[in-house]
């Protein structure tokens, strides 16, 4: 689990979703010294998250994927969160059957 900070949660999708932006830092010891990495990830849900708290995240649960997105006539590449194939969705109840 790494810690991230919510940069941004806003609506998308007419409402419907919220795209939050998730920032992190942290220092790597290189063999050239100290080097500092910084992570930021897009992730949408339905529900918006607070600006400004923090979240934990297990990023071997999720596939990323680079995406184009243009911003005053340049190209960046964004990085999402997508569910990974090996994570349930939803936890599957058996029926329990019963005789008359």
């Amino acid at each position: 689990m790494k810690k991230f900070k919510v940069i941004s949660s806003n609506p998308s999708n007419e409402g419907k979703s919220f795209v939050t932006k998730l920032y992190a830092e942290s220092s790597v010891e290189t063999f050239v010294g100290t080097k500092l990495k910084r992570e930021t990830y897009y992730i949408s849900g339905t529900k918006a998250l607070e600006v400004g708290s923090e979240v934990e995240v297990d990023l071997s649960s999720f596939d990323i994927v680079a995406r184009p997105f243009e911003l005053n006539g340049e190209t960046i590449m964004c990085k999402w969160l997508h569910l990974g194939s090996g994570i349930p969705v939803a936890k599957i109840v058996a029926q329990k059957e019963t005789t008359v």
